[in-house]
């Protein structure tokens, strides 16, 4: 049984996933409400030999924030230029982010009501600011683009390092 053949309408559906190598359910419904609604938090994810952490954000914003991220410094109005055509193949890449759900309308159902937000399947999770753990502490990565089934475990919040004491 597939993700999209699984009966969502039991709220055990999430518990009972007859395929664990899946993406989390869970998870993919924030990242649905990311790339959809514009929600942003903090997420922790453990993926196979790693750890790495950010704000979630949609693909639009990742994609945005990685063409302004490769004009920085540089003339803005020349597209012509190798770095303008890549900015503008970037935010072309977020261009199917953009109505994201339009046809939804999550936002006017009864959360008491709603077991599965009625949003397109993603494959994909972005984070902002992201960062992975390592033995030295957090090292930044920046932007960071994942496969939601290479995903083991996560959970919402933000990983500090504390400092030993001198």
């Amino acid at each position: 049984m597939t993700m999209s053949e699984r009966d969502d309408s039991s709220p055990f559906a999430v518990l009972n996933d007859p395929d664990p190598l899946s993406p989390d359910p869970n998870l993919a419904d924030l990242v649905k409400f990311a790339n959809a609604f514009g929600l942003e938090l903090h997420v922790i994810l453990t993926l196979p030999g790693q750890v790495i952490g950010g704000l979630l954000v949609s693909g639009k914003t990742h994609f945005e924030s990685m063409a302004a991220s490769l004009l920085s410094g540089r003339d803005e109005s020349n597209e012509d230029s190798v770095a303008g055509s890549m900015a503008t193949l970037l935010r072309h890449y977020g261009d199917p982010y953009t109505d994201f759900g339009a046809e939804s309308k999550v936002q006017d159902d009864d959360p008491e009501d709603m077991v599965r937000p009625p949003l397109p399947d993603v494959a994909f999770i972005h984070l902002a600011d992201a960062y992975l753990v390592s033995t030295e502490g957090l090292a930044p990565i920046g932007r960071w683009r994942g496969r939601l089934s290479e995903i083991v475990g996560w959970t919402l919040g933000l990983l500090t390092v504390d400092e030993p004491d001198d």
